[in-house]
């Protein structure tokens, strides 16, 4: 299962991101950062029967700032 940080909102495609397991990532991933983590699993399959979180590394640049 993999679950956003718990602010998702649409702003700037950074291509790096956070992961962890059962914690938070970070505070925050852009709509896009979490597209690619979605579609990076899919072809990895990294994180089989496991619960993972994703945030954007960079969290500002992500929103923009």
């Amino acid at each position: 299962m993999l679950a956003p940080a718990p602010a998702i909102a649409p702003g700037v495609r950074t291509g790096q991101y956070n992961q962890q397991k059962d914690v938070l990532a970070g505070g925050f991933v852009s709509s896009a950062d979490f597209a690619v983590a979605i579609l990076d699993e899919i072809e990895e399959l990294s994180h089989l029967g496991e619960r993972f979180t994703v945030a954007s590394a960079d969290e500002a640049a992500a929103q923009g700032k």
